[in-house]
């Protein structure tokens, strides 16, 4: 019996010892996993100023088997020059210059390499570094990392605005002749309230005076886009704000006073003269159904009923919805927008975040394309069918092109933007470069081109960001072509100029407010659009007066008439504060 119990604990000390063993043999292993980052790039470079760009390379410490040694290669693209001196490295080549590093490497050990990089022209930088890991690495895509800096000329880096201003965090900017003079005006929405600058015509946004074009009730706190169109009765123009959150869109109405109007906001008695323009709130007068994580929206005559105006024609809605959310074409229900609209035309759901439209067949028909995020963006061209009541038969979605097979699309924007003779409007998307958890990447702005035969080229990168933000087609140097204007979230603003189809860029750039948006607006009547960038994050208002600009040449700088550029803002702050006092509610 001992023997046996001896024979039995032996066993179970041999079964018990070979769980051991294998447990101790199926231990995990972490392969290696070396990646790369670059830092050191300015927002705006200017030609013959160097700046320093570091390459850190390290390695997951919890690697089993950890590289003892890895390359790092950099190709740096465009019109540059590298000072290697120090580095223990070497290059070769011509656009792209190509940095070739031997580095030593550990589980702990961080490898750094920096060059002086020197731009010689006007023009993109394009950082592309790597290094070599092996076939059992965890991720290979962090082996590669992506940097882009666009340079302008020596001293012609705009970074002191003409004029500047506080503006609170500001919300949406609206460009319209408020007043009839000296052309578009500037409604500036912040997330407490909204009110109007007026275009003196030199170069100079100014205050509203007394109480002209108040709001007589507050607005909502996160408006994200506002349109003027006439969406109510067919006379006045209204100003349609989306929330983005919810299903409604608020509509307010400029008019000016046929009589003395008096408001009590809290426990402010407000009284507005006779003849005062003041917006009026016409209430959520929009509600659609699908509309909700709505990030941009549109209004047009797309089944051209204002051609032959009536009692019941209107412009159509169109809800472009982020998330799963379906984006559609919407019409009114009734005379007014009032209550659901219930007739619809569906688009996508593929996390849509911009709409474009224009006439892309020349059938004098708009035609809408949709930015998608989760899918190949889309055009789809509308044909007219007979005039009926349905939505769904009034409008005629006759085909869908999709435009190259990448997903992750941010902004559409749409004009004739190449060197096609056929005069139709190009497509220009800005996307994010490829995805992963651990990617360094640029966001790129491409050119789809309009063959005139329905279909579209492939995709031409035209410039690349490093946090993309806004876009914008308009004719901003005055020659009656479109140009391209790119907004970035490090505040650094890129012009392409038309020059005969061919999209250059611009000898200057402007650098103004991190976190901000921006539009257009020709302050001074030289027919060329000015930048006006208003911080998100209470920074304030820039107004940077566009360079005149010949040939892609910079021949002089617009001034203004203030000399160091400083306005009475003083006066608007104290307007600002009045005006929030007075805007809680309005008992009647």
């Amino acid at each position: 019996m001992l023997y046996l119990l001896k024979s039995k604990v032996l066993f179970l000390v041999f079964v018990v010892g070979n769980f051991s063993i294998i447990n101790h043999a199926s231990a995990a292993v972490v392969p290696p996993d070396v990646q790369v980052r670059q830092s050191g790039l300015p927002i705006t470079a200017q030609v013959n100023q160097s700046f320093n760009v570091t390459y850190t390379v390290t390695q997951d410490a919890s690697a089993t088997t950890p590289l003892t040694s890895t390359g790092l290669t950099v190709e740096l693209y465009g019109a540059v020059a590298a000072d290697l001196t120090g580095s223990t490295c070497s290059s070769s080549g011509v656009n792209p210059l190509a940095i070739s590093c031997n580095l030593t490497i550990g589980p702990s050990t961080i490898a750094v390499r920096s060059f002086s990089i020197t731009p010689t022209a006007v023009g993109e930088i394009y950082s592309v570094a790597s290094v070599t890991g092996n076939a059992q690495e965890v991720s290979v895509d962090n082996n590669i990392s992506q940097s882009a800096v666009n340079v302008a000329a020596e001293n012609l880096l705009l970074t002191t605005a003409n004029q500047s201003a506080d503006a609170g965090n500001v919300r949406a900017l609206l460009p319209y002749d408020f007043d009839n003079q000296n052309g578009d005006d500037l409604l500036v929405v912040t997330d407490t309230t909204g009110y109007v600058l007026l275009n003196d015509g030199s170069g100079a946004l100014l205050p509203a005076t007394d109480q002209n074009y108040s709001f007589v009730i507050p607005l909502p706190t996160n408006v994200t886009k506002i349109v003027a169109a006439n969406v109510v009765d067919g006379d006045e123009i209204e100003f349609v704000m989306s929330t983005g959150s919810n299903h409604n869109f608020e509509v307010y109405q400029l008019r000016i006073l046929d009589e003395d109007l008096t408001t009590t906001i809290g426990s402010v008695v407000t009284t507005y003269d006779v003849g005062t323009p003041v917006f009026f709130y016409f209430g959520t007068r929009i509600l659609v159904s699908n509309a909700e994580n709505t990030v941009d929206f549109a209004l047009v005559d797309l089944d051209r009923d204002l051609e032959q105006p009536s009692e019941t024609a209107r412009l159509e809605l169109i809800t472009v919805n982020a998330g799963s959310a379906l984006s559609a074409v919407q019409a009114p229900s009734g005379d007014l927008y009032l209550g659901l609209i219930v007739d619809t035309s569906e688009l996508s759901n593929s996390d849509s975040r911009s709409v474009a439209l224009a006439d892309f067949n020349n059938d004098n028909v708009q035609d809408i394309v949709l930015a998608n995020y989760n899918a190949s963006s889309e055009v789809f061209i509308s044909a007219k069918t007979a005039s009926v009541n349905n939505l769904k038969d009034r409008i005629r979605l006759a085909q869908t092109i999709e435009l190259g097979s990448r997903a992750g699309s941010l902004q559409v924007v749409a004009g004739d933007l190449d060197d096609a003779v056929n005069g139709l409007p190009d497509i220009v998307i800005a996307r994010v470069g490829d995805s992963g958890s651990d990617l360094q990447r640029t966001d790129l702005v491409e050119l789809f081109s309009n063959t005139g035969s329905g279909a579209f080229a492939a995709a031409d990168v035209v410039v690349r960001s490093n946090g993309f933000d806004q876009m914008f087609s308009q004719d901003i140097d005055g020659d009656s072509d479109n140009d391209l204007l790119i907004h970035n979230k490090n505040g650094s603003n890129l012009l392409l100029i038309n020059q005969d189809g061919v999209l250059t860029l611009a000898d200057f750039a402007v650098n103004g407010h991190a976190d901000s948006i921006m539009t257009l607006v020709d302050l001074n009547g030289d027919n060329r659009k000015d930048l006006i960038v208003g911080s998100r994050t209470g920074a304030g208002l820039q107004i940077f007066l566009t360079p005149v600009i010949g040939d892609n040449q910079v021949a002089g700088f617009s001034s203004s008439s203030g000399g160091s550029g400083s306005l009475p803002w003083g006066v608007l702050l104290i307007f600002l504060v009045a005006l929030f006092a007075f805007r809680k509610t309005i008992n009647s």
